[in-house]
Parts: C-alpha cells; sequence; structure tokens
C-alpha cells in the first residue's frame, strides 16, 4: 500500500507541476509582449524620469528584511537616493509582512502574486515588474542581501559605464552547488538596458525545465541518503543543474562575445584536500561541472570581512562578497547557521547592518 501512495503522490506532484510551468508560461508570453513596448519607453527614459536606478524586489514574508536594507541603502547613498526608484511586488501572506500603502520607499506593483509558490512565485514577481522599468540601470535584489559600500550606487553604475558591462553583480555563492556558475545571479544583478534588451529578461524556468528541477529538487536528494561515499558522489551530478530563477538569462548571455560581465568574489572556505594523493589526483582531473569547488582562478577568497578589519557575517552562516578587496554585500541565506526560531537571528541581523552603516568606508 505504501508503494502505491508513493505512485500516487508522484503522479499528483507531475500533475501540479505541469499546470504550473502552463500558467507561468502562459504569463510569460503576455509580459514579453509588453516589454516589446516597454523598450521604446525605455528609449525615451532620460526625457521622462530624472531616476537613474531601478531596484527590483520580491518580498515574501520578508518585509523586516526589506525595512533594513532600504535604509542601509539611503544611509551608504546619501546623494542619490531620491534618484532611485524601488519596485517591490508584495508576495506576502500574512498582513504584517506587506508593505503599507503610505510607505515611500517603495512602490508596490500588482497584486499578490502567490498563485506561483517558490521559485516559480520569485522569478514571476520579477518578471511581473519588468514593464514598470523606466531607467537605463536597474539592480535586480533579494530584501536579504545587502550591499554595504558606502556609495555603492554611483560606483558601480559609473563602472558598468566605464567597463561598458552589460551584467554586475554577485554570483551564486560556491557552497550553492545545485546553481549556475561565474554569471551574476538575481539574488544581486545590476543590468544596463541600454545593451540588454529588456523582452530579453526573464527569470521563470522555460520550456520542459520544470521536468529536470522535479528531478533534482525530489528525486536526487533521496538517492543522496544511500551511505554516505555514494551519496556524496551522487551530490556531483546537482552541480550546476538546477535551471530556476535567472537560468535562462544566464543561458541566454553567458557565452554572448559583445555582452560583457562581471562578478564579485564570494568569499568561501573549500573543504581540506584530501591528504592521499590518488585522490587529489582524481579531483584534479574532475571536470568543473563535477567539482564541488569551482576552479577558475580567482573566482573565490579564502579571506572575508573580519579578516579586513569589518564586521565578519560569515561565521553566522550567512554568504559574504568581495569587490575590490573590499566588502562589497553579504546575502542571509535561509536556512544558514542552524537558527531554530526563524526571528531569532534578527538582533544580530541589525547589528550588522548597524555597524556598516556607522563605519562606512
Amino acid at each position: 500500500m505504501t508503494g502505491v501512495k508513493r505512485i500516487s503522490n508522484w503522479v499528483r506532484v507531475l500533475r501540479e507541476q505541469h499546470q504550473l510551468h502552463r500558467a507561468v508560461e502562459n504569463r510569460r508570453r503576455e509580459m514579453q509582449q509588453v516589454l516589446v513596448r516597454t523598450s521604446a519607453v525605455l528609449r525615451r527614459a532620460g526625457e521622462s524620469d530624472t531616476s537613474r536606478l531601478t531596484i527590483c524586489s520580491v518580498n515574501y514574508q520578508t518585509k523586516f528584511a526589506l525595512d533594513l536594507n532600504a535604509n542601509l541603502t539611503a544611509s551608504l547613498n546619501p546623494e542619490m537616493v531620491h534618484s532611485t526608484t524601488w519596485l517591490v511586488i508584495d508576495n506576502s501572506r500574512e498582513s504584517e509582512e506587506m508593505i503599507g500603502p503610505d510607505d515611500q520607499r517603495f512602490t508596490v506593483i500588482g497584486e499578490k502574486n502567490c498563485s506561483f509558490p517558490s521559485a516559480y512565485g520569485h522569478g514571476a514577481g520579477l518578471n511581473e515588474l519588468l514593464p514598470e522599468i523606466r531607467t537605463q540601470f536597474v539592480l535586480f535584489l533579494d530584501p536579504d542581501c545587502y550591499i554595504v559600500r558606502q556609495h555603492w550606487i554611483d560606483e558601480v553604475l559609473n563602472y558598468m559605464v566605464d567597463k561598458k558591462l552589460a551584467f554586475f553583480g554577485t554570483p551564486t555563492h560556491p557552497r550553492v552547488i545545485s546553481r549556475f556558475r561565474y554569471f551574476p545571479s538575481p539574488i544581486c544583478m545590476f543590468v544596463d538596458l541600454s545593451r540588454v534588451p529588456i523582452h530579453s529578461l526573464d527569470f521563470t524556468s522555460r520550456g520542459a525545465e520544470w521536468k529536470r528541477n522535479l528531478l533534482y529538487y525530489t528525486i536526487l536528494p533521496r538517492l543522496e541518503r544511500l551511505p554516505s561515499r555514494i551519496g556524496t558522489e551522487l551530490r556531483r551530478l546537482r552541480i550546476g543543474r538546477l535551471h530556476d530563477v535567472g537560468y535562462a538569462i544566464y543561458r541566454e548571455y553567458v557565452n554572448k562575445p559583445d555582452t560583457l560581465y562581471e562578478n564579485v568574489v564570494p568569499v568561501f572556505d573549500p573543504p581540506a584536500t584530501p591528504s592521499n594523493l590518488i585522490k587529489r589526483c582524481i579531483l584534479d582531473l574532475l571536470p568543473d561541472s563535477l567539482s564541488f569547488v569551482p576552479k577558475r582562478p580567482g573566482y573565490f577568497s579564502v579571506t572575508g570581512f573580519h579578516e579586513r578589519g569589518y564586521f565578519g557575517v560569515a561565521e553566522l552562516g550567512w554568504e559574504e562578497f568581495l569587490w575590490k578587496e573590499e566588502p562589497f554585500a553579504f546575502h542571509v541565506r535561509s536556512g544558514a547557521g542552524g537558527w531554530k526560531d526563524k526571528y531569532a537571528f534578527r538582533p544580530l541581523l541589525v547589528e550588522a547592518v548597524n555597524w556598516f552603516i556607522s563605519n562606512a568606508r
């Protein structure tokens, strides 16, 4: 009976995923038509909008994080805050987690997007914000990713112009093996829309990728419960294989020679090198696509904020990112740090944000 129930559950999940995928695809096609018209509006943006940067975020039970992020951004960029528009689509289910209509820091767009759960909801939410953008530069930012560099708005945008960059931002942290490497992720992704057509941006999965994601989200994790050696080696099959939020953009632009992009540097302490010579040789021969540690030189740094005299957050299980050898941002990875109470980390987060406001360099 247990086997029958399992099969029944798998069939139900597959059916739900297929229906969800069709809904996302239909909405994506509608958005593409709107975005083609938006491209023409963007070409006239300099005449109609004084803002230089649009920030886009999806709020899903993250009002506390967004409040802190807005305060940090305003404190570090006092001269630019009035030329920045912050668009938010509110996907929260609880009223206390929603952005208030009188909050002047944010422009809340559209209705709740709760019909698209998890990664679908995040990607679909970002897509919903695209037609509202009226600036050359846009930053897609997770509410719990905090850019801590003083005057970062002006500095990053000028840097992108000087280097002719289409994309700039934080890559997926190396400890998250399932997502793409070596390209800015939507956790913190700057885009110059004069170099990238806005209608080419799509943050949802495409085609039959929902089937692939179902495999890598559900089936492989169960197989990894096999005895340790077998389970560990099976984990290599998940490296870079999860095609969710932002993957379509990565696939479109990662190998285009005329589209330039740059990553900031994640702080990562890789596993110890095996003492066994044969094991070391095997790991050295593995391709990057099967290696737990990214092999591109200079992609990550083993020293982080604390070693540079700043407030260290890596000890809390959060992700640190460097730019020009100085702290650029940190990301509060959900579930990291072993917090049993989802509110327990908040005092430490407030302490970290306040430290960077008080010690801006």
